[in-house]
């Protein structure tokens, strides 16, 4: 899935100059949402980000983070740019057996599932990321609390949140 971006206010009046940005205190300035982690639940800064991560408590999305490992890439590499979107007939096997067990079994276990989107980006924030937007963000809630409880799928073990 490919979250629609968004833009997050940082004046809180049209007519703010420049440099009441640098006036917004330090703290103010951690305050300011991470749009990466907002809009993808992932950040390459990861902890080192100056902005802050905030995790939504409910939504019809969860985030399965690096949970698909796709067989072709390698982000250690120097080529693995190169074979993102590049399947042989074999690896688009692999891909489709997964995405069907990964689409049945969350359906059958938490509830209709409306789209799921695995994530290709060779960036390691994002690499093999899976998100799953149920119907009811009841199911959402549910698989979520679930899958954080177990181990699931192939004997992976993922961090699963919720992604707007």
């Amino acid at each position: 899935m490919c979250p629609s971006k968004t833009t997050i206010p940082i004046f809180t009046h049209l007519d703010a100059s420049f440099s009441d940005f640098y006036s917004i205190s330090k703290k103010k300035q951690t305050e300011l949402q991470c749009a990466h982690k907002k809009q993808t639940g992932a950040c390459r800064h990861g902890d080192k980000c100056s902005r802050a991560h905030h995790t939504p408590t409910f939504s019809p999305t969860i985030l399965l983070k690096n949970f698909y490992h796709n067989p072709v890439v390698d982000v250690r590499q120097a080529d693995a740019f190169d074979k993102v979107g590049r399947k042989n007939e074999e690896e688009q096997r692999y891909f489709d057996d997964f995405y069907e067990e990964v689409f049945t079994e969350l359906e059958r276990k938490y509830g209709e599932v409306e789209e799921i989107n695995v994530c290709e980006n060779i960036g390691e924030h994002m690499v093999g990321n899976v998100y799953v937007k149920f119907v009811r963000e009841e199911d959402a809630d549910r698989a979520c609390r679930d899958l954080n409880d177990n181990r699931w799928l192939m004997e992976l073990q993922s961090t699963r949140n919720y992604v707007l």
